[in-house]
């Protein structure tokens, strides 16, 4: 069972038990996969940020590597920020109302 980005954690279940979503299928298995599946872009920019700070070392000096190495962490850091991004809140009121993931 997939759960849908639209089902609200008091919705019915998608499974059909009758309970709530939040009690029943919120945070199985699928959803953890589904959460690790989305950690994988960070980690790969993460890992090559950090391989081209330490080739950069003997090349530019470790004042560069440094530097490459804090903006590749910082853009793992947006990748997986953005990657992660909340649910649309279906009752969010106005469309110019701010939506935190609520």
């Amino acid at each position: 069972m997939a759960a849908s980005a639209q089902v609200g954690r008091n919705d019915p279940c998608p499974c059909g038990s009758g309970k709530k979503y939040k009690r029943c299928c919120l945070g199985s298995e699928e959803d953890a996969a589904a959460a690790s599946g989305s950690t994988r872009g960070a980690l790969v920019v993460a890992i090559i940020g950090l391989v081209l700070a330490g080739a950069a070392i003997p090349i530019m000096g470790a004042e560069v590597a440094l530097i490459i190495g804090v903006v590749m962490l910082m853009l793992a850091g947006a990748v997986y920020i953005f990657s992660n991004m909340p649910p649309p809140n279906k009752d969010s009121g106005s469309p110019g109302g701010i939506n935190f993931g609520n």
